[in-house]
């Protein structure tokens, strides 16, 4: 599994099925922003079964760790936090909102494994392995000066200089006019050559264009891309809220097929790719991006969050240091066909006309045996 860090919050990016009895098998992966440079960081795995809680929490060593298998309990509901600590400040995550439900395993009757060690325990294990070394010591004083060395050989040739001062523009040379206006070309004349205006059209036609009155735009596409782009500069004034931490930013209610394989990028400068996982929890044809974005396409209550909506629309997230800044996605347009002109549609067909071959039959196509 694979879990994002920013600031104090945390999200799964990757999720894998999670078997009751497994042991040393799973791993966790963490990514974290630039906020948690220097700190020394503790997972905690949080497994809650109707009521009844277990915790473990296992030191990171470069940023991963074994999930403990005393939290893979059958029909239990499993969150992840982490906390560091740098000096004397404690900074923790929340737990992640979407939980992994374990699955029940064909597991022993009993349990044979060794409990997970407490955190202590694992610096000290770690400490023995060697992976842990102490500070490097003070610098030495300074040694006596050592006689001079024999000369060395001749140095490499140095680098050309600077170029120098443009001269003086020469005469116009033999055949080119003088005079002509920006955009003008050279042509050939009856009398030699003059500056003229190049000929109109000649633009290079552009699939990607989307402008109608550019000069490359190419009209009646069956289909073309477009991209959307929303972006906030955190600013709340005017916006409409939802608890404190979400901001209607945009008006645009996309589907969540339009928004996989998007990016949202965050005020920090993290950049996240838009998966399949990110986009689990679902109210009708709402749905959540991760913690990071909420789409809302109809008012009301979002029944997985509690949180209310008074409109429709894109939603970002705002923390305390940090929010989301841009989502990023695009979408495949196509006309329909009956705005197409007649003879670029071609026939229907069926499985029945397989092997036919298309023919103009009384001035229309159709299919035909060879």
């Amino acid at each position: 599994m694979k879990l994002q860090v920013v600031g104090q919050m945390i999200a799964f990016t990757e999720r894998e099925t999670l078997v009751s009895g497994t042991v040393n098998k799973y791993r966790a992966e963490f990514v974290f922003d630039d906020s948690w440079d220097g700190y020394t960081k503790t997972a905690v795995f949080r497994a809650d079964s109707f009521g009844r809680v277990t915790s473990r929490e296992v030191l990171l060593a470069g940023d991963a760790c074994q999930v403990p298998h005393e939290c893979l309990i059958a029909g239990a509901l499993l969150r992840v936090g982490v906390y560091g600590i740098s000096g004397d400040i404690t900074t923790p995550t929340i737990y992640t909102q979407e939980p992994i439900g374990i699955a029940r395993g064909a597991e022993p009757a009993e349990s044979t494994q060794d409990p997970t060690p407490g955190v202590y325990q694992q610096i000290i294990n770690i400490i023995e392995a060697g992976a842990i070394t102490g500070p490097a010591g003070p610098q030495g004083p300074k040694g006596d000066t050592g006689e001079p060395g024999p000369q060395g050989p001749k140095g490499d040739t140095g680098e050309t200089g600077p170029q120098g001062v443009t001269g003086l523009q020469g005469p116009a040379g033999v055949g080119v006019p003088s005079g002509g206006t920006a955009g003008q070309v050279l042509s050939k004349t009856e009398d030699g050559t003059a500056w003229t205006d190049p000929p109109s059209g000649g633009v290079q036609p552009d699939w990607n264009q989307n402008d109608p009155t550019a000069a490359d735009y190419i009209k009646n596409r069956t289909h073309y891309d477009e991209q959307t782009v929303i972006e906030w500069d955190g600013d709340t004034t005017g916006l409409v809220g939802a608890n404190g931490v979400l901001y209607k930013v945009s008006d645009v209610i996309p589907a969540k097929s339009d928004v996989l394989g998007g990016t949202i990028t965050l005020s920090n400068g993290s950049a996240i790719t838009i998966t399949p996982d990110m986009t689990g929890m679902t109210d009708g044809d709402s749905f959540t991006i991760a913690e990071f974005a909420l789409i809302i396409a109809s008012a009301g209550v979002f029944s997985d969050k509690g949180f209310s909506f008074t409109e429709t629309g894109i939603y970002f997230m705002s923390g305390s240091n940090v929010h989301t800044s841009k989502l990023v996605y695009g979408s495949t347009k196509t006309i329909d066909p009956k705005y197409l002109p007649s003879d670029a549609v071609l026939p229907s067909v069926t499985a029945a006309d397989n092997g036919k071959v298309l023919k103009v039959v009384n001035g229309v196509w159709t299919a035909v045996a060879e």
